[in-house]
């Protein structure tokens, strides 16, 4: 796997699996009008199975176009990901900070855009749904363009 010298060392597999796997961690994406979220690959099948929403990405071998645009999106500029976001109708983006593959690509590509999220570094064409306490997935709306 290309990124799996850069894992964190602090990773730990029983906190990634215990974060954003449970139904109720989906409930707020679930209550959004139906769209594309973009999130990272692992969040993909929850994402299916849970709301009513499409995914670029999921873990799936046959996937390579979502996932690469999703690396794309999520590992480049700010810039690039909203070319991608535009280019592909997305209307959410959602992110679970302790899945391991967060982590894993923010230490990969500290200055993308992926990395700016987790670091509260929010650009204006998104809008950051309130978040209730306890609840660990990170939920953007795309901000519609004039």
């Amino acid at each position: 796997a290309p990124f799996a010298r850069s894992v964190p060392r602090t990773w730990s597999a029983a906190k990634s699996t215990a974060t954003c796997e449970r139904a109720a961690d989906y409930a707020q994406l679930a209550a959004q009008p139906p769209t594309t979220v973009l999130a990272v690959s692992n969040l993909g099948s929850p994402i299916l199975l849970r709301t009513a929403h499409r995914v670029l990405a999921g873990p799936y071998h046959r996937n390579v176009a979502g996932n690469l645009l999703t690396l794309d999106a999520l590992m480049g500029t700010t810039a690039q990901a909203r070319t991608v976001i535009r280019d592909n109708g997305i209307g959410l983006v959602a992110i679970c900070r302790d899945n391991a593959e967060t982590p894993l690509l923010t230490e990969a590509a500290p200055a993308s855009f992926l990395a700016a999220l987790t670091r509260g570094e929010v650009p204006d064409w998104l809008e950051k749904l309130p978040q209730g306490a306890g609840e660990p997935l990170d939920i953007y709306r795309v901000r519609p363009q004039p």
